[in-house]
């Protein structure tokens, strides 16, 4: 799968070669949005035709592009100036509920009363049931992400919503001009990039390049 995707391609490559195995077997992937519901799916077929031993876990990291919101680092400096703005993480909770996952988590990051992400399981047992809860938090979980830079003036999301959500059925309204940070946001910012408050942040130019495509 993904034969196409030069990033997934060489992860996986570089996974088997260097990337051990602690505690129950597991693995990590770099997967965007469609990328998941389609790997879910797979998954979940070969469990149920006995190809491979189920049942088989779904995770993902809880900084995820939409389950998180930390003002500084992940939603640092959003372009709309949102970096506070916590209804993200909680809206990825509801929707991640709605689509049937198994277990969805609200917790705090980083340190308390600053950050706040969710986490989320899925079982892949084989049921034609994990079929559908596979299919639709596999779309929402990433798709919010997704949505949440493309609200935000990101052209790299706007542009994975153009391409992908038509392909999966989803309908959301993501265009429209860019959104512009108020007076007061953008002195916040201007504040927090003097040397005095805050050094520069390891990923500075490149933490939102891949989340806003929703990978993780």
């Amino acid at each position: 799968m993904f034969a196409g995707d030069d990033l997934v391609r060489n992860w996986i490559q570089l996974a088997r070669k260097h990337i051990p195995i602690e505690g129950l077997p597991a693995r990590i992937c770099y997967l965007g949005f469609g990328q998941r519901k389609a790997f879910g799916m797979r998954v979940n077929e070969m469990v149920r035709s006995g190809e491979l031993k189920g049942p088989v876990a779904f995770s993902r990291d809880n900084l995820d592009s939409g389950s998180i919101v930390n003002p500084t680092f992940e939603s640092e400096r959003m372009k709309d100036g949102s970096d506070l703005i916590s209804d993200w993480p909680y809206l990825n909770a509801l929707l991640n509920v709605a689509a049937g996952a198994d277990l969805v988590a609200i917790q705090e990051n980083y340190s308390m009363g600053e950050a706040v992400h969710t986490g989320v399981t899925m079982i892949a047992d084989g049921s034609a049931e994990a079929d559908v809860r596979l299919a639709a938090c596999l779309t929402t979980d990433s798709g919010i992400g997704v949505v949440r830079h493309a609200q935000a003036g990101y052209d790299i999301a706007r542009k994975a919503a153009a391409e992908r959500f038509a392909k999966a059925g989803v309908q959301v309204p993501c265009g429209g001009p860019r959104p512009q940070p108020s007076a007061q946001t953008t002195a916040q910012h201007q504040k927090r990039k003097t040397p005095e408050t805050r050094k520069e942040p390891i990923w500075q130019g490149s933490r939102h390049s891949s989340r806003t495509q929703g990978r993780s």
